[in-house]
């Protein structure tokens, strides 16, 4: 399986496309300990897995992936979230022991830390997120 998954959502089609590259330095072998879903954005209801370590979210508008006609030159543990306005990257740490969940909001500027409890949305700009432990069902709206 690949490292690194790229997800983009094209507006002409409702079809979501995936890009994936292999890489020999990180290998995901097994799904993470959390599992982070979308409530909102074009990928409302994809779900992504969280793995021990550092994910990064890329947050902005599709278009700028096809102005240049290349894809983003982005690290291998990153997800890009089309989201037409109100985009903020972030990323979302999660202890070796896998007890503790950080969420650092990537602000022009300056950056924003907090921790996260599980199975609340989590709104992060105009993106709204949800995480639970990967053995664990979502908790009913």
């Amino acid at each position: 399986m690949s490292c690194a998954v790229l997800c983009c959502y094209r507006e002409r089609q409702t079809s979501l496309t995936v890009y994936m590259e292999t890489s020999k330095e990180k290998t995901i072998t097994s799904p993470g300990p959390y599992i982070v879903r979308l409530l909102n954005s074009s990928l409302n209801g994809c779900e992504f897995p969280l793995l021990t370590g550092r994910t990064l979210f890329v947050v902005g508008q599709s278009d700028a992936l096809t102005t240049s006609g290349q894809l983003p030159d982005i690290p291998a543990d990153s997800f890009f979230i089309p989201l037409d306005h109100g985009g903020i990257n972030f990323e979302i740490q999660v202890d070796t022991d896998a007890t503790k969940i950080i969420l650092h909001e990537l602000k022009e500027g300056n950056s924003e830390s907090r921790s996260v409890q599980l199975n609340t949305p989590i709104q992060v700009g105009e993106l709204l997120i949800l995480i639970r432990p990967e053995n664990e069902p979502w908790v009913p709206e």
